[in-house]
């Protein structure tokens, strides 16, 4: 076999493959024999010779099978030898062989361009080390106390005000229809801060017990529940209850009930608050790490930008076009889920421009982060992955054994372990830079 290479562009690569005639008949013969026999044992013991028309048959099958494996071998070989990342589809292009003719065919595709080298820029980020504030910490315990507060009937006949949690049934009418996706029975909804408070809100501000209200309200076009989008809908309001929220006791009690289990009365970790003073200091600490990942976040993408920037480089036109089509499924899902009532193709063709460049800013990302992962030696363990899961379950609040148990598929698993790959290509930047600058 001959082989010549011909660099099209970065990542793209044509070999022109050649077999000696005398080559081609030997592996001809020996396909030949093979299929003899299994087309002989099919036709059973009674036949006991091939006519020619099956001989004709045998031997034409045997070069069609013979060009299909040659080709396919001989890119293998190729691809594993010289260590070649296919990134699209094989294009062959040849001619029919007959024996005692030389084989001749060629092998176009797309590959990862062979980066050499990455430039990384030199950033300076500012020493944020800023303390949690005190009054944040307090404001999470009370979004604790919250979680686990009881409603208590207010009795005595009053006005509505902030803080209250108002019981509503609420009849909706477009024109002179019933909107039912708008009536509700038992609505709950609880009076805020004034310059957080929603449109019904203000509506029901200052009533009392059993008071009603009729209203309008004209829903934008891009709100979100599509049998509402767009219209002008009239409210029926009926005050039914009104209720105040009566948070838990902060003791020590009460965080045992909250962080150890009921049926061990034991803490599943050392790290886990058994007290007052406990909990105020795991709250700060959690904050703590909510702010750290919020930080490293936002270096990440101003470093990443700052080095995509600084390195171009072709990139394959598959990968671009397999990383679009995700974007486009994402978005198209996006907008099913949210109900809006709007016309999929026509969003998606707005948003075209802006899906190719994401689309290319995500593959030029990927190939710069695994050449520098490769570089630095840094590799993903299965321990890294179930340390990453959980942090992005103290961010999240999402079921660290759940994910795990999805981890048997194989897109989840890849997906984790590059942004594995991705933090800690990251952080080993980052300390470069930080040296540099020092």
């Amino acid at each position: 076999m001959d082989v010549k290479f011909r660099q099209i562009s970065e990542t793209q690569l044509k070999l022109q493959f050649n077999f000696k005639s005398t080559e081609m008949h030997e592996k001809f013969e020996k396909l030949k024999t093979q299929t003899s026999a299994k087309m002989s044992s099919n036709l059973g013991p009674q036949s006991k010779h091939i006519d020619q028309n099956l001989q004709a048959r045998i031997d034409q099958q045997t070069r069609s099978g013979l060009v299909a494996r040659v080709m396919q071998e001989s890119i293998t070989k190729v691809v594993e030898k010289f260590k070649i990342k296919i990134v699209s589809t094989v294009d062959f292009k040849f001619s029919p062989w007959n024996d005692g003719e030389d084989f001749s065919f060629t092998a176009q595709f797309e590959m990862n361009p062979k980066i050499k080298s990455i430039k990384v820029p030199s950033v300076k980020f500012k020493d944020e080390k800023k303390s949690i504030p005190t009054g944040l910490v307090e404001k999470s315990v009370l979004n604790l106390l919250r979680m686990h507060a009881t409603l208590e009937n207010i009795e005595k006949p009053r006005k509505i005000k902030k803080g209250d949690i108002v019981i509503l049934d609420i009849d909706a009418f477009e024109g002179k229809r019933t909107a039912a996706d708008g009536s509700s029975k038992g609505f709950q909804v609880e009076i805020k801060e004034p310059a957080e408070q929603s449109f019904l809100e203000k509506q029901v501000l200052g009533l009392k017990q059993n008071d009603t209200k009729s209203f309008e309200y004209d829903y934008e076009f891009n709100f979100p529940n599509a049998l509402l989008a767009g219209k002008k809908i009239k409210f029926n309001v009926k005050v039914v209850a009104l209720k105040k929220m009566v948070l838990p006791k902060l003791d020590a009690a009460f965080v045992r009930k909250v962080f150890l289990p009921h049926d061990s009365g034991k803490s599943l970790s050392p790290l886990l608050p058994k007290t007052v003073d406990d909990l105020h200091a795991f709250v700060r600490k959690e904050l703590e790490f909510l702010d750290e990942n919020k930080k490293f976040e936002q270096k990440k993408i101003v470093l990443l930008d700052r080095i995509i920037a600084k390195n171009p480089f072709e990139i394959p036109k598959a990968l671009h076009a397999v990383q679009k089509q995700s974007l486009i499924k994402f978005e198209t899902e996006l907008i099913k889920a949210s109900g809006q009532n709007i016309n999929v193709n026509d969003h998606l063709l707005s948003k075209d421009s802006e899906l190719t460049v994401t689309a290319e800013k995500m593959v030029r990302s990927a190939l710069i982060i695994d050449f520098l992962a490769r570089r630095n030696n840094i590799d993903c363990s299965d321990n890294d992955i179930e340390e990453f899961i959980s942090d992005r379950c103290r961010t999240t609040g999402e079921d660290k054994n759940q994910i795990i148990a999805q981890l048997t598929n194989q897109n989840l698993k890849n997906q984790i372990k590059y942004a594995v790959l991705e933090k800690k290509v990251v952080e080993v930047v980052l300390k470069k830079i930080d040296k540099d600058v020092a």
